[in-house]
């Protein structure tokens, strides 16, 4: 089989904004209980919108109050825009990738959680965004990952079949996501370890001298 469609998941495999993430919820949560937060806790929500990861951990600890749930979602956004230089790094050598694939005509898109627009914007900062052919962010789709139906809805968008697609994927809800989609999935480890990523069917630290070869020998 020959490559002809590459799919990215985009916090943590494309910019290296999971980080910044689980950094604001830690913060945030400190703020509020004066207590630490367990790292294994702040990894568990990888791949979800901020208010699903403000009300889960609120609940955890006895909380269900839609006003506190606002407090933190506004604290969340003060810190968010006062580190905006850090949300624009990417994962070292994805630009070079995406251009050696794009260069033998395989499609490529961003398959997220994240807002649309939010994704739009950082690959327009970036200057990345003339090299992807679609965007599905969650208000594409009516279920979210890890339901296969984001990258069901890439596959659509971009006329291709999973089967000679790669998605990239860095936590376990978008690797199972594409999986389920029937999709090829690569590991992208960095923000959890190999052990998390199982049903990837390979695993690299990031994109630098990543080749079409490499992908078409696992397809």
């Amino acid at each position: 089989m020959t490559l002809r469609g590459a799919l990215f998941d985009f916090d943590g495999t494309i910019f290296q904004t999971e980080v910044l993430h689980q950094r604001i919820m830690r913060d945030i949560f400190e703020e509020f209980t004066g207590q630490p937060v367990d790292e294994d806790e702040l990894r568990a929500h990888v791949g979800t919108p901020y208010r699903d990861r403000v009300t889960h951990m609120l609940a955890t600890r006895g909380v269900d109050d839609d006003a506190v749930v606002e407090r933190l979602m506004e604290r969340a956004g003060e810190l968010y825009d006062a580190r905006t230089e850090l949300h624009r790094v990417v994962v070292p050598g994805v630009e070079e990738f995406l251009r050696h694939v794009r260069e033998r005509e395989v499609r490529t898109a961003v398959v997220s959680s994240g807002r649309h627009a939010y994704i739009d914007e950082n690959l327009q900062a970036a200057n990345l965004r003339t090299l992807f052919d679609a965007i599905v962010g969650r208000d594409d789709v009516t279920v979210r990952k890890p339901h296969p139906e984001p990258y069901e809805t890439a596959l659509q968008q971009l006329g291709l079949h999973a089967k000679e697609c790669v998605a990239f994927e860095d936590s376990p809800t978008g690797v199972e996501s594409a999986y389920l989609a029937g999709i090829t999935v690569v590991g992208v480890l960095t923000t959890f370890h190999a052990e998390d990523l199982t049903k990837a069917t390979k695993l690299i630290r990031d994109f630098r001298g990543l080749t079409i070869i490499d992908l078409n020998a696992i397809l």
